[in-house]
């Protein structure tokens, strides 16, 4: 589920995902026009996208909004701390993608989530970068990816930090809210639509001041 709020050239985008399944698998990954700085993405209560549900739905009740001004629980990335052995350091992992065409442009911490943003030159490179990192892409992906470095599109990327998630079954992945700036209006979804077994549902709500 999708919200998407426009305002002349300031688009915001809430995505909710109904996910099933371990959240060491969950990931998520969203061309945007530019480099997203970490005061341009949040996360929102579940509930909040749900009101908007029930509120667009065709019947008529009442519903009351909650506190717009409840403070925001925000996280620091914690200093990474790798063992001899363990891993690459932050460094060579930079290094490891600059060498793939991959630039590590921002990594930082929301929520749950632990989040990079990349830019590419190649689509196999940044393809080959993921998988690296863990990252289980879809057959395709590669043309997907290529269509949008070609735009000079950059690239968010966000996964589940388990220190910091509930792992109750019934516990849901908060949804990630993006602010960014582009003349252009667009909703790139198209590496989602590669990761389906079989036709999705995509439900967009679309806000302006307008209506």
């Amino acid at each position: 589920t999708v919200v998407y709020t426009r305002v002349n050239d300031t688009s915001v985008i809430t995505m909710s995902s109904d996910y099933r399944g371990d959240p060491s698998e969950f990931a998520m990954i969203v061309p945007t026009p530019t480099v997203l700085d970490r005061n341009q993405v949040t996360t929102v209560p579940s509930a909040t996208v749900a009101h908007l549900d029930r509120y667009t739905a065709p019947r008529l009740v009442e519903y009351f909004d909650g506190d717009p001004c409840a403070p925001e629980v925000l996280y620091e990335m914690a200093p990474e701390a790798v063992a001899e052995g363990s891993g690459p350091t932050r460094k060579e992992r930079r290094e490891g993608a600059k060498a793939l065409g991959v630039t590590i442009e921002r990594e930082f911490a929301v929520g749950s989530y632990d989040i990079q943003m990349l830019s590419a030159r190649q689509s196999d490179g940044l393809a080959e970068f993921l998988r690296g990192e863990g990252y289980k892409l879809p057959d395709g992906a590669e043309g997907a990816l290529a269509g949008y470095i070609s735009g000079g599109m950059k690239f968010f990327v966000a996964k589940v930090n388990l220190s910091r998630h509930s792992t109750k079954a019934e516990q849901e992945l908060e949804p990630l809210q993006l602010t960014l700036r582009s003349k252009d209006f667009m909703l790139p979804i198209q590496l989602g639509n590669l990761n389906g077994d079989g036709p999705q549902d995509l439900i967009v709500m679309a806000l302006t001041r307008k209506g």
